[in-house]
């Protein structure tokens, strides 16, 4: 009798952890198994935790990224204001944000140059798709293709630009 009671009070804590762990994400329901003691029931939520995954990983609910992924993510989305989430080091209440190098300077190669809303100003495409816009007209300024350019983070918000060692310039950050 002692041993149908525990069985029966282990498949009542089995089932009320497998309901609060529906309400979980996959991860985290994943991560919930391992506090189970019972090896058959153990298994059982891994079991029922890896389908959920694997159902969520192939739905894109949910997407696996490598640190040196979003690193490299961090660093094509320079110049862009960011959003405050985990994935960019902050407002994930989870516990401390992961590090990531800072990214405060690019260089590149241009691979396009064009005419950008008025005269003296360009729109510079780089060899990484992103497109950066002059902010200063020079008459004295004439950006070529497979120049080296060097972007890097100014005061409040502002970037500056050097094309090949030449004079810096206020540049922003377009596509």
């Amino acid at each position: 009798m002692k041993r149908v009671a525990a069985i029966l009070a282990l498949a009542l804590w089995v089932g009320s952890v497998a309901a609060t762990a529906q309400g979980q994400a996959p991860v985290d329901q994943l991560l919930s198994c391992g506090a189970i003691t019972d090896n058959v029931a153990r298994l059982r939520c891994f079991d029922a935790a890896r389908s959920a995954l694997k159902s969520a990983i192939e739905a894109r609910d949910v997407v696996i990224v490598s640190r040196s992924e979003a690193q490299e993510t961090r660093r094509s989305l320079f110049g862009f204001s960011l959003p405050r989430i985990g994935l960019f080091g902050g407002g994930d209440k989870r516990g401390p944000p992961p590090r990531f190098e800072d990214v405060t300077r690019v260089e590149s190669v241009i691979s396009r140059v064009r005419p950008g809303g008025g005269y003296g100003l360009y729109l510079l495409t780089l060899e990484d798709g992103a497109i950066w816009q002059t902010l200063e007209a020079n008459r004295n300024f004439f950006p070529a293709s497979g120049q080296s350019i060097a972007i890097e983070r100014g005061l409040i918000g502002n970037y500056n630009a050097k094309i090949a060692r030449g004079k810096a310039f206020r540049v922003k950050r377009v596509g």
